[in-house]
């Protein structure tokens, strides 16, 4: 049983790698909202914006040939009984050591990816360095797009816990697809405000995301019932109708998070002028 336990576990770490959050529509519009935020002080940089936008599915793309990069996308945070009872603990090497390393990084480690991508932007910024800067802010627009999509923050990432198998590349590729004008028009960033704890923000958000998890298992078991398990145009319609207020709001919210750590990084870096980047 123990030996089977660790299988299914294996299976559910290793197929989150292969699945995409938003798809590349939606990854390029959280970092497009996030980049148009940005303060006036960050002028000199626009001329980068639409490089940062294409290169924000780098992570994506890289995972074939870096096999460090999938875990770095999700994380199953409702495996720990820490944050099933509310208390996760946040910190890298004492989850380790309670874990093991091995079993940590299966489940994922996309908070600690957000706040190792989010440093090494500090030290692009503050250094001048473009081509640091570019790769930094397009991953980190990555890993906070990754961290807002329920389906990356789960164990039944899948729906294969629950009868409900397929559910992930309905949501954030068919459904976004077929939604995606609706959802470009309606996408916004209210508020850019600086973060003080990256480290408390990116687990609140994962915590926010695996607690909006259960409403699109419901949409979906809906949907099915009144399709009898056919995935066409009747599905995606009720579908959508039960999952459209959580899915612009997730993607509202990923672009002000992620604007709001783009001025953060600035600010720690000093307030570089990027007309000084090389």
């Amino acid at each position: 049983m123990k030996n089977k336990q660790i299988l299914v576990i294996l299976f559910i770490a290793l197929g989150s790698q292969a699945l995409f959050a938003w798809g590349v529509e939606g990854h390029k519009l959280i970092t497009k909202k996030a980049l148009e935020a940005l303060p006036i002080e960050f002028t000199p940089l626009s001329s980068l914006f639409n490089e940062i936008t294409d290169r924000c599915i780098d992570p994506d793309t890289r995972k074939d040939a870096d096999k460090t990069e999938g875990v770095k996308h999700y994380i199953d945070i409702d495996f720990y009984p820490e944050f099933r009872q509310g208390n996760m603990l946040k910190d890298l090497a004492g989850l380790e050591q309670k874990y093991t390393a091995q079993k940590v990084n299966r489940m994922g480690i996309l908070p600690w990816a957000v706040i190792d991508t989010y440093n090494k932007l500090v030290e692009g910024m503050k250094s001048g360095n473009k081509e640091v800067t570019i790769r930094m802010m397009a991953d980190l627009g990555h890993y906070i797009a990754d961290a807002h999509q329920p389906m990356h923050t789960i164990m039944n990432y899948n729906g294969q816990l629950s009868n409900q198998t397929g559910i992930h590349e309905r949501y954030e590729s068919v459904t976004i697809e077929k939604n995606y004008a609706e959802i470009r028009s309606k996408v916004i960033v209210k508020n850019v405000t600086p973060v003080t704890d990256v480290s408390s923000l990116i687990f609140e958000i994962v915590e926010n995301s695996n607690i909006l998890s259960p409403s699109l298992f419901y949409a979906d078991s809906i949907a099915s019932q009144e399709c009898n398990r056919v995935f066409e145009e009747k599905y995606y319609a009720i579908f959508w109708k039960f999952t459209k207020n959580i899915t612009i709001s997730q993607l509202s919210s990923a672009a002000e998070a992620l604007a709001s750590l783009y001025e953060s990084a600035w600010i720690a870096a000093g307030k570089p002028s990027f007309e000084y980047i090389k």
